[in-house]
């Protein structure tokens, strides 16, 4: 997993002839890519990722945007459910803090 600062670019990785490292040549491809928005489950969370969502459909389709909800705040995702964020999704947009 690679945590980015979301204001500023990721410019996928190269070798030293310029080529494009295959696992990081999507990481930049924010536009188009599939993002899980990940709720923690607390109050509003949902609300603020559903936002963010809608902030994005101006720069970008939100077709292959979805929201990933936990039961609630007090129950950990499970193994399962973050293998099957990582596996559908290049990257997830998560509701943390409180």
């Amino acid at each position: 997993m690679r945590i980015v600062n979301p204001s500023y670019a990721l410019l996928p990785a190269t070798h030293n002839r310029g080529e494009v490292v295959k696992e990081t040549a999507g990481l930049s491809e924010w536009t188009s890519s599939p993002i899980a928005l990940f709720s923690n489950g607390k109050p509003n969370s949902q609300e603020l990722l559903l936002g963010l969502r809608d902030r994005l459909a101006e720069l970008r389709p939100v077709d292959n945007v979805d929201l990933v909800l936990k039961p609630g705040p007090s129950v950990a995702a499970t193994s399962a459910m973050i293998d099957a964020v990582a596996q559908k999704y290049r990257m997830a947009l998560v509701a943390l803090g409180d």
